[in-house]
């Protein structure tokens, strides 16, 4: 009886789809189509299967990334339109600021491009943090550079004297991810983070977006880009393949019965 209810709280958990203690949790997006609510924030967290690919290429140029970093291990940087690059920043021509105007939508999309080569043991990238600042247009896209920050403290602290405010955060969350799914740049995306537009209401769309994002995990094999996903961009449900695959499978089995009739 003991290991029966042991079993069921484990499966419990497993269909919980995190582990953590505490307001932390850690979210495994270990397969394809898993998708979590990112604790009280509103958030989804979604891996991305071939077929909910909002773009017919995820390869730079196509995707336009706004946030390019690279580094090994440990992993930051934030998007700016000045130099030279902060943090782990790399190339500036998809380093740049951002607008509530690009985002107008009920939830804002932010995805991810994996770009780590190595598969096995060491084939998970941990999202550690994940925060974004509205600042209003006169602070301007080039506020940021390696001039005047050199700590994620430095930034906050200087957004905060511009008039930036923090619309939201992952908080003690992470969220990882298994790059060997989708291995390279260029081939699919990732994850998205959805994030409710709720989370910015009050401030104009000409605001400046500042996106915060600190990785583990890297093998230093390539870069970590985000995009934007564009308002108008449906992305069907993980739910709604499972259905769909659900069906072809009851058709198959139907089909077959009736050639054996």
């Amino acid at each position: 009886m003991k290991r029966g209810i042991k079993s069921l709280l484990f499966l419990s958990i497993v269909a919980c789809g995190s582990v953590g203690t505490g307001w932390a949790t850690t979210y495994d997006l270990n397969d394809y189509g898993v998708s979590f609510t990112i604790g009280t924030t509103g958030a989804v967290a979604t891996e991305f299967t071939q077929a909910m690919q909002p773009f017919n290429s995820s390869g730079t140029g196509v995707i336009t990334p706004f946030l390019t970093i690279n580094a090994k291990s440990t992993e930051a940087g934030v998007n700016t339109d000045g130099t030279p690059l902060p943090f782990d920043d790399q190339r500036p021509q998809w380093n740049n600021a951002i607008t509530l105007g690009n985002l107008q939508s009920a939830a804002y999309r932010f995805a991810l491009d994996i770009d780590e080569p190595k598969a096995g043991d060491k084939s998970i990238l941990s999202l550690d943090e994940f925060k974004v600042w509205v600042l209003p247009k006169v602070a301007g896209g080039a506020l940021v550079n390696g001039n005047n920050v050199d700590t994620y403290t430095d930034l906050a602290d200087l957004l905060a004297l511009k008039g930036g405010v923090k619309a939201f955060d992952l908080g003690a969350n992470n969220i990882l991810l298994h790059y060997d799914l989708w291995k390279g740049s260029g081939q699919i995306l990732d994850m998205q983070l959805e994030v409710p537009s709720i989370n910015f209401s009050g401030n104009s769309s000409d605001s400046y977006l500042y996106v915060w994002a600190k990785f583990s995990g890297s093998d230093n094999g390539g870069f970590e880009e985000w995009v934007l996903v564009p308002a108008n961009t449906p992305i069907p449900e993980p739910g709604t393949f499972l259905l769909l695959g659900s069906g072809l499978l009851g058709l198959g089995f139907y089909g077959r019965k009736r050639m054996k009739a």
